[in-house]
């Protein structure tokens, strides 16, 4: 073996938001950091 070997595909996301982040409704959200915080005190 010489040298790094190469890395494997790289999947393209682009057009596809929802593939790399949840897809949660703001007050969904708002539940989850309220319930963290509350638990983290």
């Amino acid at each position: 073996m010489n040298g790094i070997p190469e890395g494997g595909k790289i999947a393209q996301l682009a057009g596809v938001p929802c593939a790399v982040t949840p897809d949660y409704a703001p007050e969904e959200m708002f539940e989850m950091a309220n319930k963290l915080y509350y638990k983290s005190r």
